[in-house]
């Protein structure tokens, strides 16, 4: 397998491919977003790094055209701490991210798991239509249709992932670790805090009130739940409202039945 190096910077760009060629990957360099982009189209990569700042293309429209057009597992690298920088690189369609300087065993064991999720999501085969409660879930269109509201509500590609698992193990407590794992493919401070920023950024797109929420709930200490609401409250929500898009609506008392 050999993963492609997108990096101005020809020391930065040595070391990274140092570090990856001991792991026992193929490295390929390029210095031109451009260059990298029809790299990667034309096949034989298995994972793409690729630094914020190109000198003829920003990092977030390389990840958004690869994402377009390939699911190849994508890490990007930016100097920027904020948060807002972050999930930027995730709604354009990365699947993880590094900040600088970076911590090269960190990296290699980052591009391993994004390269085992990307394995899985081809080796298994995860509904794309998940229906729970008042929640209806198109994992393909990176949607969720809410009982009540006119439109659907968009996601990112790793808010889709992070609510479809906790919609498919409704009323069930899934651990901090375990929801990182599967998520991210590892488990460490810098995956604890991406996840409660996904969890509030969730809350603030499917939750009535995200201060208050009824779908997303925390269980303190341990991680987080879907909750399927009571059969009154399916109830009161839905008087005179048809099912958007065909949704089934699961009272409490099916809940084993609806997270098998």
């Amino acid at each position: 397998m050999r993963v492609l190096i997108m990096e101005a910077d020809p020391g930065t760009a040595e070391v990274l491919a140092f570090a990856l060629k001991n792991a026992g990957w193929g490295v390929e360099r390029v210095a031109s977003a451009r260059v990298g982009i029809d790299c990667a189209l034309a096949g034989q990569i298995g994972a793409v790094i690729v630094d914020q700042s190109l000198s003829d293309m920003n990092g977030f429209d390389v990840c958004r055209i690869l994402r377009q057009n390939h699911d190849l597992p994508i890490m990007l690298m930016t100097a920027c701490t904020r948060e807002e920088t972050v999930l930027r690189a995730f709604a354009a369609g990365a699947d993880d991210v590094m900040i600088k300087p970076l911590r090269l065993a960190e990296l290699v064991a980052r591009i391993q798991a994004i390269i085992r999720r990307a394995a899985s999501r081809q080796e298994t085969s995860e509904p794309t239509m998940i229906e729970r409660g008042l929640l209806r879930l198109d994992r393909n269109r990176l949607e969720v249709t809410i009982v009540g509201r006119p439109e659907p509500v968009r996601l990112t590609p790793l808010e889709a992932r992070l609510l479809g698992l906790l919609m498919r193990n409704a009323n069930q407590v899934m651990s901090k670790v375990r929801l990182q794992e599967l998520v991210w493919g590892y488990q460490n401070d810098s995956s604890g805090d991406l996840l409660k920023t996904h969890i509030r950024h969730l809350r603030v797109k499917i939750e009535q009130n995200p201060s208050l929420p009824k779908h997303i709930q925390t269980i303190n200490g341990v991680g987080y739940t879907f909750v399927l609401p009571k059969t009154h409250e399916v109830a009161d929500l839905t008087v005179g409202v048809p099912a958007a898009g065909g949704i089934t609506l699961y009272p409490a008392e099916h809940a084993s039945m609806a997270a098998s």
